[in-house]
């Protein structure tokens, strides 16, 4: 072969070599720029395989698990304590110790095929000791880890009942024995299990000799497993090589909830109903709040206990138990809208209505009132009928408010019931019906419904829609003004100057004048002028007289602008100005003429 040749041929063979490699490049290139647009898919796609992963490996044990063994004993052929701790250890190390509702329903199947029926009863100790006892029970439910002592086991029942057994037996030995030379006891499994009784009633405030669900004991067992993993109370071994590694293999769900348990005399209780119903107390009583706010926040925030959002959101918008915080109240609030809770709906829109936590923002506000009426929460129904009848974030709709209104009333508002009285008492998107309106009035007021009572007493001394009775409008009046209403207070002062349905008591109407005249009730302001100009129920004073009848003139009371030109006139606390009480008088002539202020004359200097 001639050396020309050969370069020919060695030529050839660069320029294939360049032209292959240009068309690797070209490839790779293609590949590079494909993973990079589609790799939010496919790592989607990747956490969507490793879900359907787990729930192959879930539904494989499921189907197998009557033919699954420990020590070459088949799982339905062994105890019920053995039983449950080969169910739990498998469980958890199938899910990694994040599971969902359908998973929790596989594991029910799982028991019921081994022989355990979920709703059957188990003794709760008797399991715990049989499986601590046993060191191959103890290695399988615990993967072959290592248990350090727990400082509480008030939140770890199972756990603290396991490891102060095997204490007992190890470390505190000598307590048993202690006990059994005193007493005479010959039996140690007896003084084992009065010690560990003790020990639990003394450190948890729990009996654990009671009998509970068998499916209960499961899930108390799988939340103990899961919390001790997490805090590092168990450590080592390799039971848990079966577990997914990450939230997205472990096909972790925002709406599954960890379910704890407290052992009492008639058995297990939901430790989550438990620690909810002491948060409740807490703020109803306002005692123990910052413990409350940490039990609420860990039922939140660990739990995922659904109806302790809108709580937490509470604490911390009034600053229960920890510092006020609109934005996190807010979402909170929202958090538990979203996951359904009515009141929580309720409060989302109050914070959107009001700007509470976020930017105000009415229209929103209109949404979250409406899920929550039509999921029956009647405050609800009740904040938005005001919205459709003051046009706030929806046009306005007074049929469609009036609709809100008695639905919310007949489920038991007070507010709406008093709102639903002043439709009927005006006419306002309803037919005048003064009977209709003293009716929710008075159903209203039996409520507590302060501005009610008022409306009713009104009703009373009128004889509107029910028989004319001063008497009844004096009680309900005390009623409201005891409420705090200034309008009753005002009214109520009324009564008693004139002696009308009870004794006339000057003093007694003083005093109710100028508790509303310093709320800032116009009309109260003008009486208790008038009081003091004349003496009536307190010393006689001109200048305090002068004072309150200056007030209710700011406010443009017609009667105070005409009491006090008697004063300006007659040269009470000042030198007599004629010029000034020519120039009120005028005014209030203006004012009465016009009606732009209402006036009744009343009892000036007589």
């Amino acid at each position: 072969m001639t050396f020309d040749l050969i370069t020919a041929v060695n030529n050839k063979l660069d320029a294939s070599m360049n032209s292959m490699s240009e068309e690797f490049r070209h490839i790779y290139s293609g590949l590079a720029k494909f993973l990079r647009q589609n790799k939010s898919e496919m790592a989607q796609m990747e956490m969507r395989v490793s879900r359907l992963e787990k729930n192959v490996r879930l539904l494989t044990w499921e189907n197998s698990i009557e033919y699954l063994d420990l020590d070459g004993t088949p799982y339905a052929e062994l105890s019920v304590p053995a039983k449950i701790a080969c169910i739990v250890r498998d469980f958890y190390n199938m899910t990694g110790g994040e599971w969902t509702t359908s998973e929790l329903l596989l594991l029910k199947k799982a028991m019921a095929t081994v022989g355990i029926e979920p709703s059957v009863d188990v003794n709760y100790y008797e399991v715990l000791r049989a499986i601590a006892s046993d060191e191959v029970l103890r290695a399988k439910l615990f993967g072959g880890s290592t248990v350090r002592s727990i400082d509480d086991p008030s939140y770890l029942i199972a756990m603290g009942v396991m490891k102060k057994l095997d204490t007992l037996e190890a470390d505190e030995a000598y307590i048993a024995d202690g006990v059994m030379e005193l007493t005479g006891e010959k039996e140690r499994t007896k003084v084992l299990d009065v010690l560990v009784g003790k020990y639990l009633e003394r450190a948890a405030g729990v009996r654990i000799d009671v009998n509970m669900k068998s499916y209960d004991l499961v899930l108390e067992l799988l939340y103990n497993i899961s919390e001790a993993t997490a805090e590092h109370i168990i450590t080592g071994g390799d039971g848990n090589e079966d577990a997914p590694q990450s939230d997205a293999e472990a096909g972790s769900d925002d709406n599954s909830v960890v379910k704890r348990f407290k052992i009492t005399d008639d058995g297990a209780i939901n430790m989550n109903e438990i620690d909810f119903k002491f948060v409740k107390d807490a703020i109803e009583k306002n005692e123990n709040l910052a413990e409350a706010f940490k039990k609420c926040r860990y039922l939140a925030e660990h739990d995922g206990y659904v109806p302790s959002f809108d709580v937490l959101g509470e604490m911390y918008e009034d600053g229960l138990g920890t510092d006020e915080d609109e934005e996190k109240a807010f979402h909170w609030y929202k958090k538990g809208a979203e996951a359904g809770d009515a009141e929580a709906m309720l409060d989302t829109g109050d914070c959107c209505y009001y700007g509470y936590g976020m930017d105000e923002n009415e229209a929103e506000a209109v949404k979250w009132y409406k899920k929550g009426a039509e999921n029956g929460n009647a405050d609800a129904m009740n904040m938005l009928g005001k919205c459709f009848e003051n046009g706030k974030g929806t046009e306005p709709d007074m049929q469609e408010a009036v609709c809100w209104y008695k639905k919310s009333a007949e489920r038991g508002c007070v507010e709406a019931m008093k709102m639903l009285g002043d439709c009927y008492y005006s006419g306002n998107g309803l037919e005048k019906d003064a009977k209709k309106a003293t009716y929710w009035y008075r159903k209203a007021a039996d409520g507590g419904e302060i501005e009610a009572m008022g409306c009713l007493a009104i009703r009373y001394y009128n004889g509107e829609g029910i028989e004319k009775n001063d008497v009844k409008a004096v009680q309900w009046l005390e009623k409201a003004s005891s409420g705090g209403n200034v309008y009753a207070m005002n009214n109520l002062g009324f009564f008693y100057f004139y002696g009308i349905g009870t004794l006339r008591d000057y003093k007694k109407a003083a005093n109710l004048f100028k508790s509303a005249a310093e709320k800032g009730n116009t009309q109260a302001m003008d009486r208790l002028g008038f009081c003091y100009c004349n003496g009536f129920g307190v010393e006689q004073d001109y200048k305090k007289a002068v004072y309150w009848f200056k007030c209710a003139t700011e406010k443009g009371d017609a009667t105070a602008i005409s009491n006090l030109r008697l004063c300006y006139s007659l040269g009470y606390c000042a030198e007599k100005d004629y010029n000034i009480a020519v120039q009120n008088y005028k005014n209030f002539l203006h004012m009465s003429n016009t009606g732009s202020f209402w006036y009744k004359p009343v009892l000036i200097f007589e």
